[in-house]
C-alpha cells in the first residue's frame, strides 16, 4: 500500500495537462497530401544527389543483383519442375540459398575462365587492330580506287575539300614517306595527298575509339574494384533477397509509414522497369554480337575477338555506338582484302543493324512492356530529335512505365 501511495503520489506531482498545453499546428498547405508527398520526393531526390559518388557501386549492385536474381528463379523454376516431373522425395529438394550459392560459383568460374583463356588473346587482337589503324595502306588504296573509279579530276576536287574539313594544308608526313618508298601503287603525288586527307579525318575518328578504350584500360583498377565490390553485394542481396523484402515491406507499420507508402509503389515500379529495359538490351546486344561474329568469320576477317568485344560494348552506346564499331571493321578489311571485302563487311554490318532496330528492338520491347510496335519506333524516333543520343537509353523504360 506504501508503494502504491508513492507511485501514485508522484503521478500527481508529475503529470501533465495537455489541455492547458499550448498546441502547435501546422499550416493548411504543409498538412495537405501532396505536400506532404512532394517534401518526401524532395528528401528522397536529396538524398540520390548526396550519394551521387556511389552511382557506380549502386548501379551496378542493382544490374547485377536484377539479372542474378532472374537467373536463380529460373534455376529454381527449372529445379522444382524436374523435381515434380522425377517424383523425388522432398528432402532432396534444393532450398533457394543452395541455387544461390550455385550460381554464384557458376558466375566466378565464368569469370575467371574468361580472365585466364579469353583475354589475352582480345589484348594481342587489340594490339593489332591499333596497328592496322595507324597503318598508311588502307588509305593509299582507298585513294588509288577512287581515282581509277572517278578520275584524278574529281579526286583532285575532293582533295581541298577533305583538307578543309581537316583543317591541314599538307600531307601528312606518312603519306609524304610512302610517295618516297616508290610504293608500285601509288604512282602520283594527288593519290598520296589523297591518301594523307583521307589518314587524317578517318584516323582521328577511328583512333578516338582507340584512345577510349586506352582510358578503360587507365582506369581499369577503379572499374574493377567497383565491379567486384557490386559483385560482392549483389552475392549477398541474392542470397538472402527474401528476408530482405520482408523487412522492407515492415516499414508500412513502422514511423516510416508514410514515406514508404509514397516511395514504394513508384521507385520499385520503375525500378522493375529499367531492370527489364537492361535484360534486353543485354540480349539484343548478344544477338547483335553472334551474328557480327558469325559475319565476320564468314567474310575471313582477322581479329574477330576485339572486335565482337567492341560490338558488344557499343551495343549499349545509342546510335553512335554503330559507327564506333564498324570503323575499326572496315579499315581491318580495306587493309587485308582490299575495297571489295570493304564493301561485303558494310553489307554484313547492315543487314545486322536491320534486325537489330527493326526485329528484335520492337519485338522484345513490345512483348515485355506490351507496347505496340509502331510506337516503338517512333518513341525511339522523337526521343533522339527532340532530346538526342542521351535519351535514346531510357526512352522506353520511361514510356513503358507511363504507359
Amino acid at each position: 500500500r506504501a508503494r502504491c501511495s508513492l507511485l501514485k503520489l508522484n503521478s500527481e506531482l508529475y503529470s501533465v495537462d495537455e489541455s492547458t498545453m499550448p498546441r502547435i499546428e501546422l499550416p493548411l498547405w504543409a498538412r495537405s497530401y501532396e505536400t506532404k508527398r512532394l517534401i518526401v520526393w524532395v528528401a528522397f531526390a536529396t538524398c540520390i544527389v548526396l550519394l551521387r559518388s556511389l552511382y557506380a557501386v549502386a548501379v551496378g549492385t542493382f544490374v547485377l543483383t536484377f539479372l542474378g536474381n532472374r537467373a536463380v528463379d529460373a534455376a529454381q523454376l527449372g529445379h522444382d519442375r524436374l523435381h515434380k516431373f522425377l517424383n523425388l522425395p522432398e528432402k532432396l529438394k534444393l532450398p533457394r540459398k543452395v541455387i544461390a550459392f550455385l550460381y554464384m560459383v557458376a558466375l566466378i568460374t565464368g569469370i575467371a575462365t574468361v580472365t585466364v583463356v579469353v583475354v589475352p588473346g582480345v589484348i594481342q587482337q587489340g594490339q593489332y587492330l591499333v596497328k592496322v589503324i595507324e597503318s598508311d595502306d588502307p588509305y593509299l588504296l582507298v585513294s588509288r580506287t577512287l581515282t581509277h573509279s572517278f578520275g584524278s579530276d574529281v579526286t583532285n576536287k575532293l582533295v581541298p575539300f577533305l583538307k578543309s574539313v581537316s583543317s591541314f594544308d599538307t600531307p601528312s608526313e606518312n603519306g609524304l614517306n610512302v610517295l618516297k618508298s616508290g610504293r608500285s601503287w601509288a604512282s602520283s603525288a594527288g593519290e598520296v595527298e589523297l591518301a594523307a586527307a583521307l589518314q587524317k579525318i578517318l584516323k582521328e575518328n577511328a583512333m578516338s575509339l582507340v584512345k577510349f578504350c586506352s582510358k578503360l584500360y587507365q582506369l581499369s583498377t577503379s572499374f574493377l574494384y567497383k565491379f567486384f565490390v557490386s559483385l560482392l553485394f549483389s552475392f549477398f542481396l541474392i542470397l538472402d533477397l527474401p528476408n530482405i523484402k520482408k523487412s522492407v515491406r515492415s516499414l508500412r507499420n513502422s514511423k516510416l509509414a508514410f514515406p514508404y507508402s509514397v516511395l514504394a509503389p513508384d521507385v520499385s515500379g520503375f525500378a522493375e522497369v529499367v531492370g527489364d529495359a537492361t535484360v534486353i538490351q543485354i540480349q539484343i546486344a548478344a544477338v547483335n554480337t553472334v551474328l557480327t561474329m558469325l559475319g565476320l568469320i564468314f567474310l575471313k576477317i582477322p581479329a574477330v575477338g576485339v572486335l565482337s568485344l567492341i560490338v558488344f560494348i557499343c551495343s549499349f552506346i545509342p546510335a553512335i555506338g554503330i559507327l564506333l564499331s564498324t570503323l575499326p571493321m572496315l579499315v581491318i578489311a580495306l587493309n587485308e582484302y582490299g575495297m571489295q571485302k570493304l564493301i561485303s563487311v558494310f553489307f554484313m554490318i547492315f543487314w545486322v543493324h536491320a534486325v537489330e532496330a527493326y526485329l528484335l528492338y520492337p519485338r522484345l520491347y513490345a512483348s515485355s512492356f506490351k507496347i505496340p510496335t509502331l510506337l516503338v519506333i517512333t518513341v525511339l524516333y522523337m526521343t533522339e530529335h527532340l532530346v538526342g543520343l542521351q535519351g535514346l537509353f531510357l526512352a522506353l523504360p520511361v514510356t513503358a512505365y507511363a504507359m
